[in-house]
């Protein structure tokens, strides 16, 4: 039989969005043993309930709710989730049905369709390297210099997958365990949190897991925080900061030949930096002055934090 658990995160300030998530899960034609909400110690359960929901403390973060050993879940499966989330009633037994025909460990719902992006958007993803593709088999890769590459023009709904959203994923309990996703927490420590997903689902595919991307899922992320977001030089200092230390941890740090990988590792970082660096002179013209500057400020807070008890004590990234 075909079990599963829900694992929520949230920190219960999502309103009716987080009251939608947990209709949506308690809807399904299949439905879940449990569904289980993971919020850190000291904020107030939400007041949106279903009364079927179980709350579980944990600490704080984006990946620390999530890189728990889930000893209170014993299905084979678990349906990661944010608060934020909208399932279509079949989700679950279409999911299903494609895991009974195919060797599946993980599928993540497509919850942002790059390729049905707009040509201005489609352009701005490619000045910081995030990538279009043609392929029949591939739906995301990871790239050399940390980010991304997308279909396109996707043939299939459920297509192989190196990287995905964590906003909605389905995965083996045994599988998720196997990658030790608590050795990713120093992102927390770091105080941003953006690579996040790539590292969890990279990680699966890193460990062997056949991990797909689902198109067309009917999934919506209802985006609960958007109106707290500030995109400024700050911003871009830290995403690009962060996005180095992926860079670093799942890239750089696999690379075993100094004189070779290590370094097209190194000159396919540095072309994607330069060409962003030069694509944020566009911000100076909306006023945002030191957009072109951040780009340095973040690599060098990202190079200071490698140095660090915190990032430097942690096992390997590959598994």
């Amino acid at each position: 039989m075909f079990s599963y658990s829900v694992a929520i995160r949230t920190l219960g300030k999502a309103g009716d969005k987080y009251l939608t998530t947990l209709q949506s899960v308690a809807a399904q034609t299949i439905p879940p043993t449990n569904i289980n909400i993971y919020i850190p110690f000291g904020y107030e359960f939400p007041k949106e309930s279903i009364g079927k929901e179980k709350y579980c403390r944990c600490e704080k973060g984006m990946i620390a709710q999530r890189a728990l050993r889930y000893e209170e879940i014993k299905d084979e499966w678990i349906l990661f989730l944010d608060d934020d989330m909208f399932l279509p009633r079949d989700f679950m037994q279409k999911a299903y049905d494609f895991i009974k025909n195919h060797d599946v460990d993980a599928i993540s719902a497509n919850v942002f369709p790059n390729h049905e992006a707009s040509t201005i958007k489609k352009i701005v993803a490619a000045f910081n390297s995030v990538l279009p593709m043609n392929s029949s088999y591939w739906g995301f890769k990871v790239t050399r210099c940390g980010r991304y590459k997308y279909n396109n023009k996707p043939p299939y709904d459920f297509m192989h997958s190196q990287t995905g959203s964590g906003n909605c994923i389905l995965c083996k309990k045994e599988i998720f365990l196997s990658i030790h996703y608590e050795d990713e927490k120093w992102m927390d420590k770091f105080g941003y949190a953006l690579g996040d997903d790539q590292l969890m689902n990279y990680k699966i595919f890193l460990r062997g897991g056949k991990e797909y991307v689902w198109y067309n899922s009917g999934v919506k992320h209802l985006d609960a925080g958007s109106k707290n977001r500030r995109f400024d030089s700050t911003h871009i200092r830290k995403t690009t900061a962060c996005l180095f230390l992926v860079w670093h941890r799942s890239i750089f740090n696999l690379q075993s030949n100094v004189f070779s990988e290590k370094s097209i590792a190194v000159v396919s970082l540095v072309i994607s930096l330069l060409i962003k660096f030069l694509f944020n002179f566009i911000y100076v013209f909306k006023g945002i002055y030191l957009a072109p500057i951040a780009i340095i400020q973040g690599v060098m807070d990202g190079i200071q934090f490698t140095k660090t008890d915190v990032y430097s004590k942690q096992k390997l990234f590959d598994i």
